[in-house]
């Protein structure tokens, strides 16, 4: 027996020989109430993050090199071998045999298949109650799978970091000294960000932003299907663009005085807008942040945050249709609007208590069920995971490249997410939806509008790239099947007529 969840702290506490515990923070309760509202879905979690990486090595072990490393990190990360169990976190030491065996049959799986780790997306561990890993040897893709308590993008690019640093080097001579690793449980966002006390000005401020939030929340819906049915099946289609453009866009935000970011999210709601048919001069969605740069980069070191370290805030970015730099402009502002007073940082208590609230509320009569376009914009991954890892000296092991970073949610309702990163100079917009929900050539219209608010938006003349699963497969050279599924070795570009609802 622990302590009560009641007088648990936010810090880590040992509560037995062999057991650590905490108590839940804001986002934790967050995450756990979003995790539970697939529509129809009381066997999934919503929100279930998935992150992938490929790579490329020589060597004829790459399984038995991948398990070693997987258990070694145990040692060093042992956060993602804890629970939620009883509205506390629960952490067990892996010095008890049955406890590590246990962990590593439920973690550890092995995929020797043709079809890449997209085609298999979404894996049947959802839900679980940690971070899993899945291998695919055959095209030497390693992905992360988890619930959203232990794992955001950023986190699981640095773990991955952590992971190949582990598969060049030596291999260890003796397993980790299991039983003390409980001095690297990492705690939560709300205790590396120093999150204070809110004053009532801050209270306020949330206020008003929660009401006008409300008001017309998401006031931008996509068309979609099947309403009010059971979620089915996730799915993502993606758009990339070279270094030569990326470069370009790049530059030209530069230009502009925006970012990336506030870019994406003009190019995301004046889509949502035209593809929805609505003439609505808003979005009300939610804006997230990466909550690394407001932690203490020397007390909790950033290259070893490996959990979900996030903030957010209810958002209404004003759309300014026959200006799309306006658009993104204003939609800066919005964005930087709650770094103010460390808004942000303390309004993160809320997230426990007034979002699932607003959330679980029955829609007004007649209101449509919410179908919102949302970006999540993980931002420059090359500052977290290299593209070549390589070590120097005695019994190194052979070279790892890296060829591909993806994450994706499993997504349980007519909401589609859009994750954005750049990765080894390359950016990629990626939505994900659920095929009750929408079709895949709706979502194919969605990308060439975002491709074309971009293009048209910016200035520039980029090319249009559109992948969907398979289309990755390194086994794959030409048209060909894999395991008897079709694969296309390109997808057409959705022309711009045919991309924009409102001229069809």
């Amino acid at each position: 027996m622990g302590t009560t969840p009641t007088a648990l702290s936010f810090e880590w506490t040992q509560t037995s020989p062999s057991t650590y515990e905490r108590a839940l923070d804001s986002f934790d309760k967050f995450f756990i109430f979003i995790g539970s509202v697939g529509q129809g879905r009381p066997d999934k979690q919503n929100w279930h993050v998935t992150s992938a990486i490929r790579v490329e090595t020589t060597r004829s072990n790459f399984v038995d090199d991948v398990k070693s490393v997987w258990i070694n990190l145990r040692y060093k990360f042992p956060g993602y071998a804890a629970v939620v169990e009883d509205d506390r976190w629960i952490y067990r030491t892996a010095d008890d045999e049955t406890e590590l065996n246990s962990w590593l049959s439920d973690s550890f799986y092995i995929h020797d298949t043709n079809k890449t780790a997209r085609q298999l997306f979404p894996f049947d561990t959802n839900p679980s109650r940690r971070p899993v890993l899945h291998v695919l040897p055959r095209t030497q893709e390693l992905v992360l799978q988890s619930p959203h308590t232990h794992l955001d993008g950023l986190g699981s690019a640095t773990f991955f970091n952590h992971m190949l640093k582990a598969l060049v080097a030596p291999p260890p001579t003796s397993q980790p000294a299991f039983g003390t690793e409980g001095i690297n449980l990492q705690g939560p966002c709300s205790v590396a960000a120093r999150v204070q006390p809110y004053t009532p000005a801050q209270k306020a401020a949330w206020d008003a932003t929660l009401h006008t939030f409300i008001s017309g929340f998401p006031t931008v819906r996509l068309e979609n299907e099947n309403k009010g049915g059971r979620a089915g099946r996730t799915n993502l289609l993606w758009l990339s663009y070279d270094s030569t453009d990326t470069t370009q866009i790049v530059n030209r935000v530069r230009e502009l005085g925006i970012s990336v970011t506030s870019a994406a999210q003009a190019a995301i709601s004046l889509s949502a807008r035209l593809h929805g048919r609505v003439p609505n001069t808003t979005h009300s969605t939610m804006a997230i942040y990466n909550a690394r740069p407001h932690i203490d980069d020397v007390d909790f070191p950033h290259k070893q945050l490996v959990g979900s370290y996030v903030f957010a805030m209810p958002a209404v970015f004003p759309l300014v249709p026959d200006s799309f730099i306006e658009t993104a402009r204003l939609a800066r502002q919005v964005y930087l609007a709650p770094k103010k007073d460390d808004l942000l940082v303390a309004c993160s208590p809320f997230w426990a208590t007034d979002i699932p609230a607003v959330l679980s509320a029955p829609l007004p009569e007649g209101m449509p069920v919410p179908s919102d376009l949302q970006l999540s914009s993980v931002g420059v991954l090359d500052k977290y995971l290299g593209t070549m890892y390589q070590h120097q000296g005695a019994q190194a092991r052979p070279d790892v490249a890296v060829r591909d970073f993806w994450i994706s949610l499993d997504m349980l309702s007519p909401n589609v997410a859009v994750e954005m990163w750049t990765f080894a100079e390359s950016l990629v917009i990626q939505p994900i939806y659920n095929e009750a929900y929408h079709l895949e050539e709706s979502i194919s219209a969605i990308l060439g509008l975002i491709h074309e608010q971009l293009a048209h938006g910016l200035g520039l003349d980029l090319k249009f790239n559109l992948h969907k699963p398979g289309d990755e497969n390194p086994l794959v050279a030409s048209k060909k099947d894999v395991d008897g599924i079709p694969v296309n070795s390109a997808v057409p570009a959705v022309p711009a007529s045919a991309a924009n609802p409102l001229e069809a």
